[in-house]
This record gives C-alpha cells, sequence and structure tokens, in this order.
C-alpha cells in the first residue's frame, strides 16, 4: 500500500515536472512557423521612427487628461527650385564639382546632409487606429524570412549596402535601428537589416506601408472617439441656444433616429438628416497651432454623451464670414481642418434645427 502511494506520488512529480518544463520552455504556438526579427509586446513600445530620403515621421506615446494617444511628428524635406541668377550660376560653374556631386547623389556616405535634403516642413497630427495597429505590428516584428550567407554582391543587389530609409523603434529606453533595402521582386517586401549585425531578412511590406505614407496614412481624422451606436444624447448649439436630441432604435441601423428629448414623438426627418450628415464629418487635416487663423468664431457646437463615456464637445469656426472651416474637441487635441462644402451646410441648417421656439 505505502509502495503504491509512493509509485502515484512519483508519477505525479514527474507530470508536473514535464508541464512545467514544456511551459516555460516550449515556443508559443503563435510563434511557430515564424520567423521573428524582434520580440515585444505593443504597450513596451513608446516610440517608432521612419528616416526617409526626403522625409521623417516621429510616432510617439502621449498621455493627458482625456488618456492615451498617439501624436505624430512628421517632416517633409521639400528642395526650393533656383532662381534664375542660382541656375545660370551653377550652370557656368564647370562639371565634376564637389556641389554638383552633392546634389547629384553622386558618391559614398551615410546619406544626404540637410542642405541636399532641402527645407524642412513640419506637421502635427494625431493618429488613432492605424497607430495602434503599426505599433502592435512591431511587436513582436515578424518576417517572410530570414536570409544566410548573404555576399557583398547580393548585399548591393538587394540596396542594403548604403541604406537610405531606417524604421527605428524605442523599447524601454532601448533603440534598434532596422536598416531597409530595396523590394523583393513580385512581392513589394523589403530587405532589412538589424543595424550593427549581420542578420538580414525579408520583412511584408505591408508591416511599414504605413510610416513610408504617414502623412496620409497615419492622421486620426475622426471628431470624436465614439461609435454611432453607442451614442446616447447630442446638445447642439450656436452659442445663444440649444437642442437635446436623443438617438432613438440605436441598435437597429434601419430603425435608428433622433428626436428632441423633451418632444420624444416628433419624428420629423430634420433632425436625423442633420447627425447623420454630422456624425459622418470627418476633419481632412491637422492644423499646426502656429497657423490657426486668429479670426476664428464659432458656428456650432455638438456635444455628445456616449454610452458609458464621459461628453465629448466639438466646436466648429469659421474663419471670418467666407474662410476656411475648423473644428476642435478634446479626442482631436487641436484644430483640423474641415470640408467646405460640407461643414457649411451644416452651418446652415443649425438654426433651423434649433427652432425660434428654444430661443431665450
Amino acid at each position: 500500500m505505502i509502495r503504491g502511494v509512493f509509485v502515484y506520488g512519483a508519477l505525479l512529480a514527474v507530470t508536473l515536472g514535464a508541464s512545467y518544463y514544456r511551459w516555460t520552455h516550449e515556443p508559443d504556438k503563435a510563434l511557430e512557423g515564424k520567423v521573428v526579427v524582434l520580440q515585444g509586446e505593443p504597450d513596451t513600445l513608446d516610440k517608432i521612427t521612419w528616416k526617409g530620403k526626403d522625409d521623417e515621421a516621429v510616432i510617439e506615446k502621449k498621455k493627458d487628461d482625456k488618456g492615451d494617444y498617439f501624436w505624430v511628428t512628421y517632416t517633409k524635406y521639400e528642395k526650393q527650385k533656383p532662381d534664375a541668377k542660382d541656375a545660370k550660376a551653377q550652370s557656368g560653374s564647370g562639371s565634376g564639382s564637389g556641389a554638383e556631386l552633392a546634389a547629384s547623389g553622386s558618391g559614398s556616405g551615410s546619406g544626404a546632409t540637410s542642405e541636399e535634403k532641402g527645407e524642412p516642413v513640419v506637421s502635427n497630427f494625431k493618429s488613432g487606429k492605424a497607430a495602434t495597429d503599426l505599433f502592435a505590428g512591431m511587436s513582436p516584428l515578424f518576417a517572410v524570412r530570414k536570409l544566410e550567407d548573404v555576399t557583398p554582391d547580393k548585399l548591393k543587389t538587394i540596396e542594403l549596402d548604403n541604406p537610405v530609409e531606417h524604421v527605428i523603434l524605442d523599447r524601454k529606453g532601448k533603440t534598434t535601428d532596422i536598416e531597409l533595402g530595396g523590394e523583393s521582386y513580385g512581392t513589394k517586401d523589403r530587405y532589412a537589416r538589424i543595424a550593427g549585425t549581420n542578420d538580414i531578412y525579408l520583412i511584408d511590406d505591408e508591416v511599414i506601408r504605413s510610416l513610408k505614407f504617414a502623412r496620409t496614412r497615419l492622421p486620426d481624422r475622426d471628431l470624436f472617439p465614439f461609435e454611432t451606436p453607442k451614442i446616447d444624447t447630442a446638445v447642439v448649439g450656436d452659442g445663444t441656444s440649444s437642442i437635446t436630441l436623443t438617438q432613438k432604435n440605436r441598435d437597429d441601423k434601419d430603425k435608428a433616429t433622433w428626436v428632441p428629448a423633451d418632444a420624444p414623438d416628433d419624428a420629423s426627418a430634420q433632425y436625423k438628416t442633420w447627425m447623420d450628415k454630422f456624425l459622418k464629418a470627418k476633419g481632412s487635416s491637422y492644423v499646426n497651432d502656429a497657423d490657426v487663423p486668429k479670426d476664428l468664431d464659432l458656428r456650432f457646437q455638438v456635444t455628445l454623451t456616449g454610452e458609458g463615456s464621459s461628453p465629448e464637445t466639438v466646436e466648429v469656426y469659421q474663419a471670418g464670414d467666407a474662410g476656411d472651416w475648423y473644428a476642435k474637441s478634446g479626442y482631436t487635441r487641436g484644430y483640423v481642418k474641415m470640408l467646405k462644402s460640407t461643414t457649411s451646410g451644416l452651418a446652415e441648417d443649425v438654426g433651423s434645427l434649433i427652432g425660434d421656439a428654444s430661443k431665450p
């Protein structure tokens, strides 16, 4: 009897030991069959920097009283066209000069100087889901495959002998520079190398595409954080008066509509038409603080209350009586430019939406 207890005890110990070993030593099933370039979790990645031939983008995690968000600083280096006098001076300078070689990009070197890149034009904007997906795609960073025994000739062929594009990851105080080479024939996947090593990989182009086209792919053009079915009420005002609207049947896309909170049986289509138009409005571009017009006039504002969330107020402005349109909210963290046709129509209809009866 005692012997049996010992036998079962020994078997149990072996089983537990094997389980522990597998738990601590076996690879994650999600990583099996994949080539891992860099390990890491999205929440440990602090910043991603793109360095291209004529542009740079820095995507950083930030936090304020509204919560966490991603902020992008994008720099485009624009070469100025020489005037007639400069062009004449250049044409008479002779061939093969150092200036000409620098301008044409000839010779070796680690990259173009700031003068060769051109005049920096900086823009800032908030990013949303695109940045979230980007950080997730880098954490972990996978490769299609790893290249072995790359000769110097092969290195030149895949354009990693003198790379001009880089993806730089800052994770918990450690910086990793990923040098990018040319595209793989037929797939557009990119050859890449961890700087300072001989580790060369082929990375799916989709992982870095939003970085390469950061100016158009990364901006968050939404004005508020709520999905339409999650919105309970909307308070629409013009600065002197307002109306509170309630969304009825918000769980049914076909039957959802908007009605005055104090007149829930009012089935007038104007409320639904105006709200549908407003909720679909997007910012066209972010505006740097220094470029915000000084003569902005508030035309209308909408305060949305989402399910279980704090209210969000979107303020809509116009520069003067006939200027451009802008919007700002806590969610956008800054001013965004709006499409004139859509926004001016909303502003024109605010008065009739609120109605004379609600005016004090």
